[in-house]
């Protein structure tokens, strides 16, 4: 959310893209969100906005620990 590559999609980290998003969801369904890092201020909108969420962090590349990416699951 802090690093978004193409201007375009900032709105998928904003309350409004969130809430697009996740009316899309089939029932029970997920949704999922990567981000080049962990973002304090993205995980505060999503607590505010009352949305259901888990993160956790994978390695950028095969083979190398750092730098994380992180990834956030929305339901």
């Amino acid at each position: 959310p802090g690093a978004v590559m193409l201007a375009g999609n900032a709105t998928l980290y904003a309350c409004e893209g969130l809430a697009s998003a996740r009316a899309a969801l089939a029932p029970g369904g997920v949704l999922g969100l990567w981000s080049a890092d962990r973002s304090a201020a993205f995980e505060a909108l999503l607590a505010r906005e009352g949305m259901a969420w888990r993160g956790g962090e994978t390695p950028a590349g095969a083979g190398r620990p750092t730098p994380l990416h992180a990834l956030y699951f929305v339901a």
